[in-house]
C-alpha cells in the first residue's frame, strides 16, 4: 500500500467515527427534560446477590454477544441496567433489533416505554446516587410529574470506562414518572 492509500484509509476512518460519535450526541451534563420512551427489545442477564459480582454478570451478556457474531442480530442500543421494586435483582441488558437465540443465561424481552423523567449524569458510577437523587427532585420540582409506584430505574452508559477516565463517563438516568391529574 502506497502511502496515499494510508492517509486516505485513515481520514475515511475518522470521518466514520466522526459521524458515529455525532449520532450520539447527548444533551449536555445537568440537563433534565420528561420524555416519552419507547418499548425496546433487550438481551439481558439478571444479577442477583448469590451471583458474585455485578461485573460476571455484564461479562455474560458481553460474551453472549461476542459470541453470537453471526448476523441474526445487532445492537442498537447502549449498555442498559435496570431496576424496579417489582424485580428480583437487577437487568443489565443492551437493546437489539434481529432474532438473537436465547440461552439459559442470556434472554429476551421487551422493555415498556413510557413517561420517564431524564437526566444526564457526569462522573464515576460510585456517586450515581447523587444523580438518581437529582432526577427525582428535578420530576417533583416540576410540580407536574411524580416518580411512577413502580419507582422503576434506568440507567444508560453512553460511554465506556475501559475508554474514559472515570470522572468523564456520561450516565443518562432515567425514572419512570407519572403525570398528576
Amino acid at each position: 500500500m502506497n502511502r496515499y492509500s494510508v492517509t486516505f484509509l485513515a481520514l475515511l476512518s475518522f470521518l466514520v467515527t466522526a459521524s458515529l460519535a455525532h449520532a450520539l450526541e447527548l444533551h449536555k451534563v445537568g440537563t433534565f427534560e420528561v420524555k416519552r420512551v419507547k418499548d425496546l427489545n433487550i438481551l439481558y442477564v439478571r444479577h442477583q446477590e448469590t451471583e458474585g459480582h455485578i461485573s460476571n454478570t455484564l461479562i455474560k451478556l458481553i460474551q453472549y454477544y461476542l459470541l453470537r457474531d453471526d448476523g441474526s442480530f445487532e445492537v442498537v442500543f447502549p449498555q442498559l441496567s435496570i431496576e424496579s421494586s417489582v424485580m428480583k435483582g437487577r437487568y443489565y441488558a443492551i437493546g437489539y433489533i434481529g432474532n438473537p437465540v436465547e440461552t439459559e443465561i442470556v434472554k429476551t424481552t421487551t422493555l415498556k416505554g413510557g413517561l420517564f423523567a431524564s437526566y444526564i449524569f457526569q462522573g464515576n458510577y460510585k456517586y450515581i446516587s447523587k444523580g438518581i437523587r437529582k432526577a427525582f427532585q428535578q420530576a417533583l420540582k416540576t410540580g407536574k410529574y411524580v416518580p411512577h409506584d413502580k419507582e422503576e430505574i434506568r440507567l444508560l452508559y453512553w460511554n465506556s470506562i475501559d475508554d474514559n477516565h472515570p470522572k468523564h463517563l456520561i450516565t443518562e438516568i432515567q425514572v419512570r414518572v407519572r403525570k398528576l391529574t
